[in-house]
């Protein structure tokens, strides 16, 4: 059977079972990526090698280099400018034109479909809606349907792309819980079939949902699970780790994060909201006890109950974080 991507590429490249010079290709492609070189690419042809260094280029953030090689690059093969296109497409992505992006990665789904290449054809057509997705077509319009056909095909890298973006959605739309889920199947997609800095990205996402619901041990324990750092995942992680500084992330103009309202969805430790968090992180807690822990023990008239109740409704309706009450004992839902 014929590998779709990069990463089946390369272990049949390397398993020996081809000699394709398209599978070759393709597996060069999947650690150039990541900024590295496998010594098959100098039998490549100059094309080939020509797009796998600009795939270098982009990923030590040298853009306008890579897109002045794009540029210069002339092919009649229908696989290849596609290839051109969707590498001029991750070029204004990363530098914020979505649009722009969104018209290149498109141009290319147009060639991958003419040449027959269906996975490379469908990966296009997601990623330029991603490049202008809202939380509703990942989940009702565009973006879900292209899940659905990814699903069918066994296109697991295609879901892990339309789970993270979905994952973004929902945090920019502060529904941490729905965050979390998304981003770990994100992540398991990956790990069948994927980047590693993808993977990265997806369980830094889970962690940032799981920082901004104050429980730090937990994102803290998921975060270890990145092993990249460095490409698309290094924003993400630069974003991690100022919440957990307890600063507002900074990220620039274009990028997904960027519609974030870091400010709405902060917990701080020190707060009434965050000290509640921490205390029902341990474990069930009776009113008073609860009280205790928040204000001390000499917190005793009834206006403490009142300031209780209207934390919980904070963390309930603003922060969307499921506070029960069985009539006896406080607990996380």
């Amino acid at each position: 059977m014929k590998p779709s991507s990069e990463y089946q590429s390369l272990y049949q490249h390397h398993q020996g079972a081809s000699v394709d010079s398209l599978v070759a290709y393709k597996a060069c492609v999947a650690v150039a990526n990541h900024g590295l070189t496998l010594p098959d690419e100098e039998l490549l042809a100059p094309i080939y090698r020509d797009l796998i260094s600009v795939r270098r280029l982009i990923f030590s953030k040298g853009l306008a280099e890579a897109e002045v090689k794009l540029r210069s690059l002339q092919t009649d093969d229908g696989f290849l400018q596609g290839d051109i296109d969707f590498l001029l497409g991750q070029i204004y992505h990363k530098r914020g034109d979505q649009p722009t992006a969104a018209f290149l990665m498109q141009s290319a789904a147009r060639h991958y479909g003419a040449s027959g290449d269906s996975h490379r054809e469908l990966r296009a057509r997601v990623n330029g809606a991603i490049c202008v997705s809202t939380l509703a077509s990942t989940l009702f319009g565009d973006l879900y349907s292209c899940e659905q056909e990814a699903r069918r095909q066994n296109y697991f890298d295609i879901v892990g792309n339309i789970c993270r973006v979905r994952a973004t959605e929902l945090l920019v739309a502060g529904r941490l819980q729905e965050t979390l889920a998304q981003a770990l199947e994100a992540a398991h997609f990956y790990q069948l079939d994927g980047y590693q800095d993808d993977h990265s990205v997806a369980i830094f996402i889970g962690a940032i949902a799981l920082m901004l619901q104050g429980d730090v041990a937990r994102a803290q324990e998921l975060r270890g699970q990145a092993l990249a750092t460095e490409g698309k995942s290094e924003i993400y992680k630069q974003a991690y780790d100022q919440l957990l500084c307890g600063k507002l992330p900074k990220t620039h103009e274009g990028h997904p994060l960027n519609a974030v309202n870091w400010k709405k969805l902060m917990i701080k430790a020190e707060s009434v909201p965050g000290k509640i968090i921490a205390r029902l992180r341990r474990g069930p807690c009776a009113k008073n006890e609860l009280i205790d822990s928040v204000w001390g023990q000499d917190a005793l008239s009834d206006s403490y109950r009142s300031r209780l109740h209207t934390a919980i409704n904070y963390l309930r309706q603003e922060k969307s974080i499921s506070v029960v009450f069985d009539g006896e004992f406080y607990s996380l839902g």
